[in-house]
């Protein structure tokens, strides 16, 4: 697992994570009922722990998509593909 989160955004990852935890934890207390200080919540510490581990899946997916594409292979006929359908 290689580390694809800068240290700078890393420390931004865990501060804002902490802080909407809080957040969303106070919401909860106040409003037991409602889903989404719970969702959002799960949303902080997943934050939390990408600063930690300075690891994010998303931006993981993405740059392997942009490198090998959406099929998982290189096609050396799509950007002659799509010139030739937007040149019409």
């Amino acid at each position: 697992m290689q580390k694809n989160v800068s240290p700078l955004e890393a420390v931004l990852r865990i501060t804002g994570g902490l802080a909407g935890l809080a957040w969303s934890t106070a919401l909860m207390v106040r409003h037991p009922g409602k889903g989404f200080p719970m969702l959002m919540s799960m949303a902080c510490a997943m934050q939390v722990a990408e600063g930690i581990t300075r690891f994010c899946p998303m931006r993981h997916l993405i740059q392997k998509v942009k490198k090998e594409g959406i099929r998982g292979e290189e096609d050396p006929f799509a950007a002659r593909q799509a010139y030739d359908y937007y040149a019409e």
